[in-house]
């Protein structure tokens, strides 16, 4: 298991993973998100962390979210929205907090 932040990663439990060593950097550092929205404002730029990215990882985020919820492994449409064979998770209790309950601003890059 992955427990990160923003100045530390670990591997857990780490005595598993005591020789690990991390790969090399591949993704430049951010200058901060404030500077990165303002830099794509004023330039046009893409952020790093753009919504085919952010937009994707919040959905996933949201889904386990719903699926610890109702107890039970969700099959989610992408496409519909909603879970497939599992209607408690889209119960009012379930989508308010969830991906079922909310709509997406823009429409998201499939391809990525």
């Amino acid at each position: 298991m992955l427990l990160s932040d923003y100045g530390r990663h670990v591997l857990l439990p780490e005595k598993d993973f005591a020789g690990f060593e991390r790969p090399a950097a591949t993704i430049p550092r951010s200058p901060g998100h404030h500077a990165e929205w303002i830099e794509a404002c004023k330039t046009g730029k893409p952020t790093s962390a753009d919504f085919n990215y952010s937009g994707w990882l919040t959905e996933a985020n949201h889904l386990g979210n719903v699926a610890y919820r109702t107890g039970k492994k969700l099959q989610w449409d992408a496409a519909a929205l909603q879970a497939v064979g599992t209607p408690e998770a889209t119960s009012s209790s379930a989508a308010t907090t969830g991906p079922a309950g909310c709509c997406r601003a823009i429409e998201l890059d499939q391809s990525a």
